[in-house]
């Protein structure tokens, strides 16, 4: 009697790429074992890829243990049923690490006082710009999601009133955390002479204000002085038309005059 046996064609193909990109990713280290409890491990090629053949049917399981630069290792166990002369092809995504810089710009005598718009540069490693920004009026600024690594914080606009800083800040970024990293600015300093115009002109517009200020309340009071003088005119006018009357009655003329509030009434004799 003849026996044939037949060939296992069963194919497991692991592409490791990068979750945003989707490039795949070299030097990717995986345990990879069997149903019956074998393992082995491989490491993914320039293309990205592992090629296991002749891989005996049934649950595989797929554990990542080393990743590449700085992408972070993907925990998660992946277990894949194979059939007998079955091709599988597994993608596994792997995720940048990344980390934050939180700059807060403060006045150099008092860090109370936090400077807007104030505008900084981000580079990297390899001196290439990343990211630019200004800080708000809290005096901040965020720069998101960057790669771990170290990075160069540069001041390239500032505050008219203060001096451009010129020392560049080394910061290295750590996964999942945010650095905060305070910069101080000085102040310009004034020379003592303009300090003093600048006091002399003060003092005079306070002066000034003040003028307009005396002015518009004499200005009131004339007018109301001047409308106490008509009313009392007026008042006066009213009072001598109601003081004398000389009305006639037959040949006598009767005379009324004032005394005070009393009223007086004198007779006497018309003569033709």
């Amino acid at each position: 009697a003849e026996i044939y046996a037949q060939i296992n064609k069963s194919k497991l193909t692991i592409i490791k790429t990068d979750s945003e990109t989707k490039q795949t990713l070299s030097g990717v280290r995986f345990k990879v074992t069997c149903v019956d409890g074998t393992n082995n491990e491989y490491v993914t090629d320039e293309n990205g890829k592992i090629e296991i053949t002749n891989q005996r049917p049934g649950i595989v399981v797929i554990k990542e243990l080393e990743s590449t630069g700085k992408y972070k290792i993907n925990e998660e166990e992946i277990r894949v049923e194979l059939k007998y002369n079955e091709e599988k092809e597994i993608e596994i995504e792997n995720t940048l690490q990344k980390g934050n810089i939180k700059v807060i710009k403060v006045d150099k005598e008092n860090n109370e006082i936090k400077l807007e718009n104030v505008k900084f540069q981000l580079k990297d490693e390899s001196n290439n710009i990343v990211k630019e920004g200004v800080t708000d009026c809290n005096g901040e600024l965020l720069f998101e999601n960057l790669i771990v690594g170290k990075y160069k914080i540069i001041e390239i606009e500032t505050n008219e009133e203060y001096n451009l800083s010129e020392n560049e800040i080394i910061v290295e970024v750590i996964d999942g955390q945010t650095k905060i990293i305070e910069i101080e600015n000085e102040k310009i300093e004034v020379p003592e002479e303009e300090e003093e115009v600048e006091e002399i002109e003060e003092r005079e517009k306070e002066e000034a204000e003040e003028k307009v200020e005396n002015e518009e309340e004499n200005e009131e009071e004339i007018e109301e002085a001047e409308d106490i003088k008509v009313e009392e005119k007026t008042e006066k006018i009213e009072e001598q038309k109601k003081t004398e009357k000389l009305p006639k009655t037959g040949d006598n003329k009767y005379l009324y005059f004032t005394i005070g509030s009393t009223v007086f009434m004198s007779i006497y004799k018309y003569l033709l």
